[in-house]
């Protein structure tokens, strides 16, 4: 009877077991932007305004400097959100997804800091 009459308090003290699929796809997903936009941010930077005309005109530049910047700017932005979802995705189940989406999230944003 002893053992009846504590058994509820072993369910109810377990914590409900929180999924981390949806916080480490979207940090799978945040580090892929990141990627993407690294991508951008080099073919702007090196193909556009490096190899097509040296761009010497004023209006062209004062175009694609404001691009850059944004692009530079979302990339940190994407990078940070991918490495809080990804510590996020830590609290939940399956431990394994968040394990594998942590250091996808962390290159993405050593990525987006050396090309800064």
């Amino acid at each position: 009877m002893e053992t009846d009459k504590y058994s509820y308090m072993e369910d109810s003290a377990k914590a409900p077991s929180v999924s981390s699929w949806p916080t480490a796809l979207a940090s799978f997903i945040f580090s892929a932007t990141t990627f993407c936009m690294t991508g951008l941010y080099s073919n702007v930077h090196w193909y556009i305004m490096r190899d097509h005309g040296r761009l010497r005109e004023p209006e062209l530049l004062q175009q694609v400097y404001p691009l850059l910047n944004m692009l530079g700017w979302l990339r940190v932005f994407f990078a940070l959100c991918a490495i809080l979802w990804a510590v996020w995705s830590l609290k939940g189940r399956p431990r394994w997804l968040s394990i594998l989406a942590l250091p996808v999230a962390v290159s993405a944003g050593l990525c987006s800091i050396i090309m800064t």
